[in-house]
């Protein structure tokens, strides 16, 4: 009754105080925060434990139905997934969403200890591990060109993915479809036999000359100095001199018996963009950013497209001095144009996944 007679005999201070209000809640209401993935528990458990040399049917009766029944007394499990692999059985623990899943993980883990005396004894250790979605990446790029692979995963591990890492909000960038370069020593049978000279005699001989081993200290005046061997090689021109062995006065070096490569380990992931051969790079945020906003919201636009902008002229620069310069070059050109277009537009997220999806090295 009082609300309403102040708003009848003022009716002036009653709308000034409406409007306060109102501009306030706008106000408030542009500081909220965006996250398209907002960070969430979700309630499930997985316990992963690797059988080395055991096929599915052995899995499933010595590790997977042993952990189900230690497992299914515990209060608010919903239901169990178990997968049976060979080498590997995977446990998939769901509960209720009133459940926590820290103090879920703590139980799951103390039964699992009370049993694993009861698996056989080359068993390894459960790892069990809670699911956690806020790990899961928010942007996902696909690098394509006409380089070598391994040159293209080199790239985008040296260049690349430590310019994201850089970016407010972003936890750790993933990379997929490639491995990093080693240098591999392809050994000639026929020309090693041809010399006498046994391949643990090239191993050995290649891995005492590629050391670096403390070699001590210094001591002057009130100074100490540490000493080091370094004789690492730095070069492939260092390791095709390498002298493996001195027969009746003749050198044999390591490039007359073997083709040294400089190329990436063996390849544990793929990863194709409409057929052709690519590397997968998959950013994600960190936890605490939720509450921010999403990785590309945390920035304003004028300075991600002055970051982006001025990074691209430096791929230009350093690409046209290494790689086929007609096309990669070209492609930076029009993204560069592209982000001089966009400037003006007004900010959204559609902006940046366009400047995202086309940050790529290729046609």
């Amino acid at each position: 009754m009082l609300l309403s007679n102040f708003s009848v005999k003022r009716p002036i201070a009653t709308l000034c105080i409406i409007i306060v209000i109102v501009l306030y809640g706008m106000n408030s209401y542009k500081k909220l925060g965006l996250s398209i993935m907002p960070e969430i528990d979700v309630p499930y458990v997985t316990v992963t434990t690797i059988y080395p040399g055991a096929n599915p049917e052995v899995i499933e009766v010595d590790v997977a139905k042993k952990i189900e029944d230690a497992v299914s007394q515990i209060e608010g499990l919903k239901h169990i997934t178990s997968t049976c692999m060979d080498n590997l059985c995977l446990n998939i623990l769901e509960f209720d969403l009133s459940v926590d899943v820290d103090v879920a993980a703590v139980d799951v883990r103390e039964k699992i200890n009370l049993i694993k005396n009861d698996f056989p004894s080359n068993v390894e250790e459960p790892k069990i591990v809670k699911f956690d979605v806020n790990s899961l990446p928010v942007v996902s790029l696909m690098l394509t060109s006409d380089m070598p692979l391994d040159m293209l995963y080199d790239y985008a591990q040296e260049y690349l993915s430590n310019y994201f890492s850089t970016i407010p909000g972003v936890a750790e960038v993933q990379l997929a479809g490639g491995d990093s370069l080693e240098l591999h020593i392809v050994v000639d049978k026929k020309k090693l036999a041809s010399t006498g000279i046994t391949l643990s005699d090239v191993i050995a001989r290649v891995k005492a000359n590629n050391v670096k081993i403390p070699a001590g200290t210094i001591k002057q005046g009130r100074q100490e100095y540490n000493i080091t061997m370094d004789s690492e090689m730095k070069s492939i021109k260092q390791f095709k001199e390498l002298e493996i062995a001195n027969i009746d006065g003749k050198r044999i070096y390591l490039k007359d018996i073997a083709e040294l490569q400089m190329t990436s380990k063996e390849k544990r992931t793929l990863a194709f963009f409409n057929g052709q051969s690519a590397v997968s790079m998959k950013i994600v945020k960190k936890g605490k950013e939720g509450d921010k906003g999403e990785i590309y919201l945390n920035l304003r636009q004028e300075e991600i497209i002055r970051n982006l902008k001025k990074y691209l002229i430096n791929c230009l620069n350093s690409i046209n001095k290494k790689f086929s310069p007609e096309i990669t070059a070209e492609y930076l050109r029009q993204c560069l144009n592209e982000i001089d277009y966009l400037t003006g537009n007004s900010y959204n997220d559609e902006l940046l996944e366009k400047i995202f999806s086309n940050f790529c090295i290729g046609k």
